[in-house]
């Protein structure tokens, strides 16, 4: 007769049907009309790189730029390409890939490191999540990218913290190499190569053989992610190069960039790049408040200090690095370095070993306070003194938070909560969870290693020059933000427990009922199955109330302004546009790019060089038209039309386009002969 399953095996069996229905759900979801819209934001680059390897085999574009980020990935790309045709399903199919093998990767993830229940609640929010969707649709690295920074830290977990293994650890090498080609957050992961070491504590430096591996890992990770930074900064600004040297083909002027243009610092030594990648935190509104009132700022910092050397000298009954820590949190107050403070509240709890129960000591909560007192005390100023410029109260209220909160940036933390505010309910729950199991004498390992790898970004993307303001760069360590999501639904109870240990045990309706309203603060919106449906079914003029609910927002089309163009224009007619690139990629040619404030920084020309006297696009190579009168000149030369493509949105944005253009565009409105399916995109025909 056969033998009954066990417990086990049947929930095993349980688990992997689950895993399959959320695998094929987020196939669905990343795979359904994936060429429905247009190329947008960056995805014409990675196209035009991809259509440069299937001709030349490298990823030259037509300014003689060799495009190298996201290498590997352009070619698997060009490969996708020369299979299924340059279009835009083709091109983003292999992202979509990479997003749908991120859901299985991530169960494994959350399974190795606390069980199968988080590992399928982890697998399901990356399943549902927005941003995964979106990235996953996005014929960038950035899909790939996540994939691989999850499986570098998930080998070194199993392979360097849970048992050592010499092969297991090369694999973690080689996954984090691979990630560092794709993007250049990938420089995270160096240090990701020393986190067993912190782990193990005292015990690691017992066997200085054990050192070893880790620390040449972390020097082979570091200094890949620095010569690549240099070979790709040296071949980004070839087109440069190469028009320097034709200008000056002998002599001291060979080879340099144009003033003015983007690569004046290409060859910078490796010592150089180093120690300018190091960016002490701005400090603007404690400038603006000491050239306000100047005594005031010197009295914040003196009152700061003061107050450190009472703790110092009064706090007997905590160690001398613990009053270190609460001086360092009343002087980062003091100079709005509340990101600082925030840290060195967390270490002065950590430093108790108590887990949650370190958060209600006398010297923490005093960090607490300073904090929240100091917050405030800064809000008060910068507003009654109108340090952050002319703005009405709300505005002024919001861009005084974000400063008080972007010194030094740590966008990956605020990021998250910022585009998922329910969900950061859940997540502060799974958070403490790791923190209580962390911050004792005998930490729980994979606690401590979560919060570490999650750190990791974290910290080092405030310090360096790292400092993407997108939340696209972000979404790579969605995994992390996830799993203190998870445990959040699935360990609330020991938070509860821990934060009271002698409150009366919750019964099973309100453990049922807890759960329950935290899984649909999730699912409700941030994890919102409909949302990642309207994602995927995205049009280009997308303004439904569901759409504008979920803040779903169409893209322009280029591509049916681009298809006009290319059905009505004549071989000699010329071609100008504001987007360079994206129109670039659609029609194999521009006569003219419109510059607009995106190629501006300050009074330098950005993404431009000089050939033959010509001020050109960085990529493609195109002339540039400057002021709108030079434009008007070349829309009256003859003989030949002109097709002038450009969108609405572009034109009413006061910081990419002047006065000048916007009013002679607006005087020749009556020259537009197609509105895109956008509503948003023209085309005018001179």
């Amino acid at each position: 007769m056969p033998q009954p399953k066990n417990g086990r095996t049947g929930l095993k069996i349980e688990a992997a049907w689950i895993l399959a229905l959320l695998v094929a759900a987020g196939a669905v979801l990343r795979l359904v009309d994936l060429g429905a819209i247009s190329f947008h934001w960056d995805e014409d680059l990675s196209a035009l790189a991809a259509k440069a390897i299937a001709e030349h085999g490298i990823p030259e574009l037509p300014s003689g730029m060799i495009y190298l980020r996201g290498l590997a990935f352009s070619y698997a790309m060009a490969a996708s390409g020369m299979w299924l045709g340059f279009d835009e399903a083709a091109l983003r199919l292999p992202a979509a890939l990479f997003g749908i093998a991120l859901i299985p990767l991530s169960f494994v993830f959350g399974k190795r490191l606390f069980g199968a229940s988080v590992g399928l609640v982890l697998a399901a929010l990356v399943t549902f999540s927005f941003w995964d969707i979106e990235f996953s649709r996005y014929a960038r690295m950035y899909a790939p990218f996540g994939f691989l920074y999850l499986l570098t830290l998930l080998l070194i977990w199993r392979y360097r913290v849970v048992e050592t293994s010499f092969a297991g650890g090369a694999l973690a090498l080689v996954s984090a190499l691979l990630a560092i080609s794709l993007h250049e957050l990938g420089y995270t992961l160096a240090l990701a190569f020393l986190l067993p070491v912190a782990i193990r504590g005292r015990e690691a430096f017992s066997s200085p053989r054990g050192l070893i591996f880790p620390v040449t890992a972390c020097g082979i990770a570091a200094a890949a992610f620095f010569v690549w930074q240099r070979i790709q900064d040296r071949y980004y600004y070839r087109a440069a190069s190469l028009a320097s040297a034709e200008a000056a083909p002998s002599g001291e002027g060979a080879g340099q960039a144009i003033p003015g243009s983007a690569g004046a610092d290409g060859d910078a030594g490796l010592i150089e790049r180093i120690l300018d990648s190091v960016r002490l935190p701005d400090l603007p509104l404690f400038s603006a408040l000491y050239d306000a009132a100047p005594w005031a700022a010197i009295g914040l910092v003196a009152a700061a200090l003061g107050f450190a050397a009472v703790v110092l000298v009064a706090a007997r009954r905590v160690s001398v690095g613990e009053r270190l820590l609460l001086g360092a949190v009343a002087l980062c107050c003091a100079l709005q370095l509340f990101n600082v403070a925030l840290l060195a509240g967390i270490a002065l709890a950590f430093a108790k070993r108590r887990g949650l129960a370190g958060l209600r000591e006398p010297d923490v909560v005093t960090a607490i306070a300073m904090i929240g007192t100091g917050f405030a005390a800064w809000l008060v100023l910068a507003l009654g003194l109108d340090l952050v410029g002319d703005l009405r109260a709300t505005a002024a209220a919001k861009e005084t938070v974000k400063r008080l909160l972007d010194y030094p940036s740590f966008f990956v933390f605020w990021g998250f909560p910022s585009e998922y505010p329910l969900m950061s309910i859940p997540a502060l729950s799974g958070l403490l969870w790791a923190f209580d199991r962390a911050a004792r004498p005998e930490p729980d390992r994979p606690a401590l290693f979560l919060l570490a790898a999650f750190a990791l970004p974290v910290v080092l993307n405030g310090l360096f020059e790292s400092r993407y303001g997108f939340f696209r760069y972000n979404v790579p360590f969605g995994p992390l933000f996830f799993a203190f999501v998870a445990l959040g639904l699935v360990r609330w109870t020991d938070v509860f427990d821990a934060w009271r240990p002698s409150a009366r045990p919750l019964t099973r309706a309100g453990v049922t009922a807890g759960t329950a309203a935290l899984a649909a603060l999730v699912v409700v919106y941030d994890a919102s199955p409909l949302r990642g449906w309207l994602v995927a079914q995205r049009e280009h003029d997308d303004r439904s109330a569901l759409s504008d609910a979920f803040k779903i927002r169409g893209f322009r089309d280029y591509r049916s302004a681009a298809e006009h163009v290319l059905q009505h224009a004549a071989p000699g007619d010329e071609i100008l546009t504001f987007e360079c690139r994206e129109y670039f990629n659609y029609i194999g040619r521009l006569d003219y790019c419109l510059i607009s404030g995106t190629y501006r920084s300050g009074d330098e020309l950005i993404q431009t060089y000089v050939h033959d006297g010509v001020l050109r696009d960085l990529y493609v190579a195109v002339p540039l038209i400057t002021s709108a009168k030079e434009l008007e000149r070349t829309l009256r030369k003859t003989p030949g039309t002109k097709w002038l493509l450009a969108s609405t949105s572009v034109l009413d944005n006061d910081q990419a386009i002047g006065a000048d253009f916007r009013r002679l565009l607006e005087d020749n409105a009556h020259r537009v002969v197609h509105v895109a399916r956008d509503g948003d995109t023209m085309v005018y025909r001179f």
